[in-house]
């Protein structure tokens, strides 16, 4: 396993995310290939952009976390990663950011709430809220070292990771787009026609055309 767990993880971690992609990409000795993240994938597939360049041809980032920091948003991460306040808050907090408009939507949003209302999943779902406080989940002084196409892609009614911080990601990846979709946190699953309109170009694109 990586040499970057120095400590025992408790729960799920986005660190613990990264860490995952980074021994698999290595482990398959993986070539350079395009990398699409969501949330704290997103964060995984950033952080990988920064370590591993190499890996990663194309970026594109999907109301990503790695890009957001600072007092409030650290006590907010560390209210939610107390389990008896997840469960409390989780019912009402996924119906206000996922903004669900499909069966695919209602379906996530169901699996999280039923996961959420047992035990275990409160305490695994706290864990990963508790991550995002992290220090090192913030890229944002790395940012500089992604080097790979940077295709941003957030859903503006998300009011977890809200469309502020789309463009604090954009801002900090040199080179990086923003395209915006009338959504909430995961538009591949409330519009999938247009976020494939929007990705499969970028995709598809040659290297030296992407921008």
């Amino acid at each position: 396993m990586s040499h970057r767990r120095r400590h025992r993880i408790i729960g799920p971690t986005a660190a613990s995310f990264a860490d995952v992609l980074t021994d698999v990409v290595a482990a398959l000795d993986l070539p350079s290939a395009a990398f699409v993240g969501n949330s704290a994938i997103g964060f995984a597939a950033a952080r990988l952009a920064i370590t591993d360049p190499q890996r990663v041809s194309r970026l594109v980032l999907v109301n990503s976390g790695g890009f957001i920091a600072g007092p409030a948003t650290n006590l907010y991460c560390r209210t939610l990663g107390m389990p008896a306040v997840m469960k409390r808050v989780l019912p009402r907090s996924i119906r206000s950011y996922m903004k669900a408009t499909g069966d695919n939507d209602y379906a996530v949003q169901q699996r999280v709430l039923a996961r959420a209302n047992t035990r275990d999943g409160a305490v695994l779902t706290a864990a990963l809220w508790r991550s995002f406080g992290a220090p090192e989940l913030d890229l944002r002084p790395r940012a500089d070292r992604i080097t790979a196409p940077c295709l941003v892609i957030w859903g503006s009614k998300d009011t977890a990771i809200p469309m502020r911080l789309g463009r604090s990601t954009v801002a900090a990846i040199p080179g990086a787009r923003l395209e915006v979709l009338p959504t909430g946190h995961v538009p591949f699953s409330s519009d999938p026609a247009a976020f494939l309109a929007i990705a499969a170009p970028f995709l598809a694109a040659p290297s030296d055309s992407v921008q």
